[in-house]
């Protein structure tokens, strides 16, 4: 109890590091969206899956995910992709970093353990029209259920085994958001 309440204080103060990746240790790419890498066989779930109004949908093209569509708060207000359940090899590992481009609006990245229901997210700002790095470390992801906070042991790691990316900030209209690649750092 006591650590989760620290864990969710740190969250709400710490903001996530933006161009930070060549601060930590080793790294693993766990997608550069490119045939080098691993298929994570994505897909999206939408608020429609409860009778929202959102949209969305993407493309691999070019060495990048682009994720696209338009979020209506009448009905739910979020739109998501997500990988295919994977054994990632995280264990030693203690953050996830993006490099992205988007359009200014506030976006998630969300983790699930094998075998559970509940997701594990954070939330990050984007500039509108830059690349950034967002690094983000994992013992601070907030344990959710359907957009409801739990209070939860945070997540290991080594448990990891989806990954996805939601815009659920309470904003109607169009998004787009676009992922050169995934990976997990450790420090140093």
């Amino acid at each position: 109890m006591k650590i989760t309440k620290m864990l969710l204080i740190m969250y709400l103060f710490v903001p996530p590091m933006v161009g930070a990746v060549t601060a930590l240790g080793k790294e693993l790419v766990l997608t550069s969206f490119d045939t080098q890498s691993a298929d994570l066989q994505w897909r999206v779930v939408n608020d429609t899956v409860m009778g929202g109004r959102s949209n969305s949908d993407f493309r691999l093209e070019g060495g990048l995910l682009t994720f696209t569509g338009s979020t209506n708060t009448n009905g739910g207000g979020f739109a998501s992709v997500r990988s295919s359940l994977t054994d990632f090899g995280l264990d030693g590992f203690s953050h996830l970093a993006l490099r992205v481009r988007s359009d200014g609006r506030t976006y998630t990245l969300l983790l699930r353990a094998q075998n559970q229901r509940i997701s594990y997210r954070m939330d990050f700002a984007t500039p509108v029209g830059e690349w950034q790095e967002v690094v983000l470390p994992i013992a601070l992801f907030q344990a959710s259920w359907r957009g409801r906070k739990l209070n939860e042991p945070p997540l290991a790691a080594a448990d990891i085994a989806e990954l996805g990316v939601m815009i659920a900030d309470g904003n109607d209209g169009e998004f787009n958001f676009e992922i050169d690649w995934i990976k997990a750092c450790s420090s140093r």
